[in-house]
């Protein structure tokens, strides 16, 4: 089979892919330089020298949100940047399993050991030596599978560079068994891997019964709240009063305060507050002049108005 012109190469996989139905996006590649001593140098078309991911990050603004089957898109993609590696954008058409090496080989190895799975759908082999096994979409994004080494999955929110990209060795991805292979649904023992560990059921909380009316707890907070009300700066007692009945309301709703137990208070209140040193009206006149304001207009004494100029 004749290989395309070197400007099409890529052009013509990435329009393969989208017309599957798999969205693409272009990828940086890797580059040679001459380094100073002559001898090439790997480096990344991003051109940052200490660049880690080489030829495998996207090239476009929005990165993977580009992803698209668009060839007209595409088409203007790979004619600007021909040599550009190849994206599949993952949780649409598939999921993909990424085995990075011997020690994800041997991880996968154990966990599949004496487990029954379906027969292999399409695979890839990477430039890195790995494997990228494709299996049929889940909707998980891109968790990694709890206790395995080098072992990665891309499901929604991923992408896997895919043939013929090239990798940072020189060698290029290519298929062992292409997508013209059925995809298999994910293992029962890896799917477990994947979803997200259950969370243990919290202990229940006995719950906490009211002491009762007479309860130490609400004497206390009642003493408290009548030494507050007392001892208010003029000028702030009925705000103090205010507060000091919403929070023995409370205590009362609670049940460690009985509602009656407040009725004999205001008798104590009120010589709390005409106790000396504590807000008291220093002119005796004051405590006559209240005591007439409560008699009925009938039997209250007149009081000398001073005559007006």
């Amino acid at each position: 089979m004749t290989r395309p012109p070197a400007d099409r190469f890529h052009l013509d996989a990435a329009l393969g892919y989208a017309a599957r139905g798999i969205p693409v996006l272009p990828l940086h590649y890797p580059t040679v330089r001459p380094g100073r001593d002559g001898t090439p140098t790997i480096g990344c078309s991003c051109g940052d020298p200490g660049c880690g991911p080489v030829g495998k990050h996207p090239m476009t603004v929005h990165g993977l949100h580009d992803a698209t089957t668009s060839r007209a898109r595409i088409d203007w993609w790979w004619r600007r940047f021909p040599h550009a590696n190849i994206g599949l954008a993952t949780g649409h058409r598939f999921d993909v399993l990424d085995i990075d090496g011997p020690d994800g080989e041997h991880a996968i190895a154990q966990l599949s050991a004496g487990q029954p799975s379906d027969p292999p759908g399409p695979v890839v082999r990477t430039g890195r030596g790995g494997w990228h096994f494709y299996l049929a979409p889940t909707g998980l994004g891109n968790p990694h599978p709890r206790g395995l080494d080098r072992v990665d999955w891309r499901g929604r929110g991923g992408y896997v560079v895919a043939p013929p990209s090239r990798h940072a060795s020189g060698t290029r991805y290519r298929w062992v068994r292409d997508l013209d292979t059925p995809l298999p649904q994910v293992p029962a023992a890896l799917r477990e891997r994947l979803e997200p560990p259950p969370v243990p059921p919290r202990p229940a909380m006995p719950a906490i019964q009211p002491g009762g009316p007479g309860h130490p707890y609400g004497q206390r907070v009642l003493e408290l709240r009548l030494a507050e009300v007392a001892t208010a700066p003029k000028g702030e007692r009925n705000h103090t009063l205010y507060g000091a009945g919403l929070r023995l309301f409370s205590r009362a709703a609670g049940g460690v305060l009985d509602r009656d137990q407040g009725r004999d208070r205001p008798a104590r209140r009120r010589r709390a507050l005409r106790a000396p040193g504590r807000g008291a009206h220093p002119d005796p006149r004051h405590d006559r002049l209240r005591r007439e304001d409560r008699q009925p207009p009938s039997r209250r004494r007149a009081r000398p108005r001073l005559a007006t100029p």
